[in-house]
């Protein structure tokens, strides 16, 4: 919608001025839109001497908005003559005030921690311009906590505690008890470093695996712990030659699966003992084209926002076709549920995860239905002996 000329008009603006002022006073999201009364006190210009041709152009004009979705009028009783009288009630829909701000120039309002976190970053001396920046940039704000004191407390862990204490031992003895803090905080953290590498290391992945061989054919990475399970007691049927690992919580870190030291395996290893080194190597082999991998979740977004985030480690991995198509067959046939039955109604579409089964068929799957699958719907061994027999040479075939 291109900005109107109209906006000027004193009537018009004296309106949307009002709305965006009691906007200012409660930041999204909010129960309630912001509303006024068009009555004397909130705006006296439309109770003054201005004719009352002025004041039916501008109110039609306060029509048109409505129109555009951006306002909400309501009035009471309609006089032909001269509704404004009936002290209507305009609400700002979330289109019109981020219309409104934009045209009349009226940003949001900066909160009050955000202007005081920036007044300590400014004020403290003996900063890097790196450090500054990074603090200014992204505060670091903990609830109703003073900022001053955030900043303080920062600042005094980098002094006192070594490079190589874990991340989440550091914020919890920092910040009142609270270990996550600085967990998507690595821009702080470099920066506080500077160019002498990581400080304060993230926590070091626990892989469980199951391994009956020294050098995998493929690696099927599981979400859950009862399909991880079923898979180790052969109920979910494998090739031999492939291992099993338990990728419960990789969405957020499977970045650093294949960095050397940042892994721990615990599991069941079937072969001569396995080091952590010849583990690790048997991941790297995905990327040399060695091995095969796939991974097998629940069918829902976030099953597949997994899948997403593995494959910016491991291009190759697909979606394990054998698994997934047994859930696939009870979402066609009406054995889904619905988000809200499972506390899944937050989870976010990842649109694509870029292996190409799961964005040309499972995910327009759950888009078409709007359910989801949980991955132990087919964990017993009766849900796999009434198919054809499983492809033994491709995971994901």
């Amino acid at each position: 919608m291109i900005r109107p000329g109209f906006l000027e008009e004193p009537l018009v603006d004296a309106v949307l001025q009002a709305l965006l002022k009691r906007a200012d006073l409660r930041a999204p999201p909010r129960i309630r839109p912001p509303r006024i009364r068009l009555d004397q006190e909130t705006c006296p210009v439309w109770f003054g001497a201005i004719g009352g041709e002025a004041k039916a152009f501008s109110w039609k004009r306060l029509l048109d908005l409505e129109q555009a979705t951006l306002i909400v009028v309501r009035v009471k009783h309609r006089h032909a003559d001269a509704p404004w009288r009936d002290e209507p009630a305009i609400s700002l829909t979330s289109l019109g005030e981020e219309r409104l701000r934009e045209w009349l120039g009226h940003p949001f309002p900066e909160p009050s921690a955000n202007r005081q976190w920036r007044a300590a970053v400014s004020a403290r001396a003996g900063l890097t311009d790196t450090l500054r920046q990074a603090l200014l940039v992204r505060p670091l704000l903990i609830g109703r906590r003073d900022p001053q004191d955030i900043l303080s407390r920062l600042l005094s862990a980098h002094a006192t505690f070594g490079r190589a204490v874990r991340r989440r031992v550091v914020s919890a003895k920092a910040f009142w008890g609270l270990s996550k803090v600085l967990d998507q905080r690595d821009d702080l953290l470099r920066a506080l470093e500077g160019q002498d590498g990581e400080v304060w290391p993230r926590r070091t992945l626990l892989m469980h695996v199951r391994a009956t061989v020294p050098t995998p054919d493929g690696i099927l990475f599981v979400e859950n712990l009862d399909a991880f399970d079923a898979a180790c007691l052969g109920e979910v049927p494998l090739p031999d030659t492939w291992w099993i690992l338990y990728a419960a919580g990789f969405k957020g870190s499977s970045s650093r699966l294949l960095t050397k030291g940042a892994v721990r395996w615990f599991g069941e290893v079937e072969t001569d003992h396995l080091t952590s080194a010849q583990l690790h190597q048997g991941l790297e082999q995905v990327n040399q084209g060695v091995c095969e991998a796939a991974f097998w979740g629940d069918l829902d977004f976030a099953g597949i926002t997994i899948l997403r985030e593995l494959r910016r480690v491991m291009p190759s991995i697909q979606a394990w076709k054998p698994g997934y198509t047994r859930l696939l067959a009870l979402l066609e046939t009406g054995q889904g549920h619905e988000p809200e039955e499972s506390a899944k109604a937050g989870q976010l579409d990842p649109e694509r995860s870029g292996c190409p089964y799961s964005d040309e068929v499972l995910l327009p799957a759950i888009r078409r239905h709007r359910k989801f699958v949980d991955q132990e719907a087919v964990c017993l061994a009766d849900d796999w002996t009434h198919v054809a027999p499983l492809p033994q040479a491709s995971g994901h075939a």
